[in-house]
């Protein structure tokens, strides 16, 4: 009984959020593709913080806030750079070494 109870709670802590479309922070483990569907674009930078947790770096380009979030390292460091424009997630793009370097959150969803 309690296997089966802590297997049901793993299940539901594990798909709750992506299926509540809540944004987290990836891991060296996120596909790109699969990670950049599922960001919920046009939430607010505060609930980005929230959910993000502080960038490894930060900065101002074109009027707008960029953060920087880095996975890995060596020949399989990640970036995942999220774009806030008048403090709105406007877009995620994604930066390795891979066939994936370059897409956007965006860019996925439109795909769908």
């Amino acid at each position: 009984m309690r296997i089966h109870t802590l297997i049901i709670l793993l299940s539901i802590t594990l798909l709750t959020p992506a299926c509540a479309g809540d944004l987290s922070r990836p891991t060296i483990w996120s596909s790109p593709s699969g990670y950049l569907e599922g960001v919920r674009l046009g939430i607010t930078q505060e609930k980005a913080m929230d959910s993000l947790g502080v960038p490894d770096e930060q900065m101002q380009f074109s009027g707008k806030d960029l953060w920087v979030y880095i996975v890995g390292e060596g020949w399989g460091l990640r970036k995942f750079t999220y774009v806030f424009v008048d403090g709105i997630l406007d877009d995620v793009k994604y930066n390795d070494q891979g066939p994936y370097n370059g897409i956007t959150a965006k860019q996925v969803q439109t795909e769908k």
